[in-house]
């Protein structure tokens, strides 16, 4: 792919004649990002396969290397393994012919308590040419900008303890911050960085009409020739937030469950709809016969069945991990009772029997306009609003995740409030002022 590669110079209205690139490649040349994947791969490969406690990372140019351990010290120690013995980082610079700019180097220590004794900097030696050595200390950086996202050491204990209490002398802001809000960290959802694996595929698929009319119609055609169909539906009324699915097997209505969310201070109507698609998945784990035809799953909500295949973190993501999880047990429910004779046969000879946990049946997830005048979306939605107003199904007939601790109270929502709630304050406190 590099031979017989030829560019030009190009500067002050002067154009070279071509020549030929006898290192590298040219600038701008499509195949770059493919010239990278090759070139770096050997980079990221200088940790040790059997080794837990390394890892390394890359992208184009840029390169990390991560090491984990008991104390900072055995991790700097790994650090230097891993760039200084033979075969590894330096190894890999001088064959690639690809000196690394020592003086950019960057260090960060992560230490799970702040008693943690912090060793000094890492020294490298870089061997020259000219058989000569240069050190370079490596400083340790509070924070670093490694693809535009800025590094930091986690503050999440930090911030905990912070809002534990309020202490009586040295006031922080955060102290002020979670005194004046009164928000409690550990209730507050968790937005990770990292969903999936780049390579994860959704075990279901999703279908959204582009016009109004059409998603009607084909909402009536799907509820008379689907044998197995869920509508969900979301709604905030009177200060609270409720959901609810209804199963419909051949046209006719079978079973619905409702869930009362608390109040709009903590939640919000988006995260009720991924909730319903969660009552409307155990409606269908509830089922013991096979789904052998195409199972259906409708919302109203374009937002949440979007968010369904989008890897990229959002707010309610652990929801939208934990629909994930249920469509995949119910894969694997429906993968035992098709294949039930061959799971015996595996039983008797003593070996293990694995479920799939993708194509076994045909789930899709439809989104179904709401106010057309559709009669089940009238019905989901009568059931949440009653659901808004702390009617909820029994607790026996919910999934188990619903009947755990309450569930992590929404980022904007909590936001919301906090704002409203300051605003009140503010005006009070405005009239009361003389």
């Amino acid at each position: 792919m590099l031979t017989s590669c030829k560019t030009r110079l190009k500067f002050n209205n002067f154009i070279s004649e071509p020549f030929d690139v006898l290192n590298g490649t040219t600038q701008g040349c499509l195949l770059a990002m493919l010239f990278y994947a090759f070139y770096n791969t050997p980079l990221i490969q200088v940790t040790c396969n059997t080794a837990k406690n390394e890892l390394a990372s890359g992208f184009v140019d840029n390169t990390m290397f991560l090491a984990t351990a008991k104390t900072l010290a055995q991790c700097h120690a790994i650090l230097n393994d891993m760039i200084h013995q033979p075969g590894r980082g330096f190894n890999w610079s001088t064959f690639h012919h690809s000196p690394f700019t020592l003086s950019k180097l960057a260090l960060m220590n992560f230490p799970c308590s702040h008693l943690d004794a912090i060793p000094c900097n890492l020294s490298l030696s870089w061997a020259n040419p000219d058989s000569t050595m240069t050190i370079q200390w490596v400083e340790t950086v509070p924070t670093y900008k490694y693809l535009g996202v800025v590094v930091d050491h986690p503050l999440y204990s930090t911030i905990c303890q912070t809002a534990r209490h309020f202490v009586a002398w040295d006031h922080s802001p955060l102290h002020y911050l979670f005194h004046v809000t009164g928000v409690n960290p550990k209730t507050i959802e968790i937005v990770e960085p990292v969903r999936h694996c780049p390579n994860y595929s959704p075990s279901f698929s999703t279908l959204i009409a582009q016009d109004k009319n059409l998603a009607s119609e084909l909402a009536a055609a799907t509820l008379a020739t689907t044998p197995v169909a869920v509508y969900c539906n979301g709604s905030g009324f009177e200060d609270g937030i409720g959901t609810s699915a209804v199963l419909f097997v051949k046209g006719v209505e079978k079973q619905h469950l409702c869930y009362h969310l608390r109040s709009k201070s903590e939640h919000t109507i988006y995260e009720a709809e991924i909730m319903g698609i969660l009552l409307a998945l155990h409606l269908l784990m509830l089922l013991c016969n096979q789904l052998s035809a195409l199972a259906m799953i409708s919302s109203d909500s374009q937002a949440t069945i979007k968010a369904l295949v989008n890897q990229c973190p959002h707010p309610f993501h652990y929801l939208l991990n934990l629909t994930h999880t249920v469509v995949e047990n119910l894969h694997r429910k429906q993968d035992h009772l098709i294949c039930t004779s061959n799971h015996h046969k595996v039983l008797h000879s003593k070996t293990r029997w694995i479920n799939c946990t993708y194509n076994i049946i045909d789930l899709q997830i439809h989104r179904t306009p709401s106010h057309v005048g559709f009669s089940p979306n009238k019905c989901t939605s009568e059931l949440a609003k009653q659901a808004s107003q702390r009617h909820s199904s029994i607790s026996k007939s919910l999934p188990l995740s619903l009947c755990q601790p309450p569930l992590l109270v929404s980022i904007s929502a909590s936001c919301q409030a906090a704002i409203t709630t300051i605003h009140s304050a503010w005006k009070v406190q405005w009239k009361r002022s003389p």
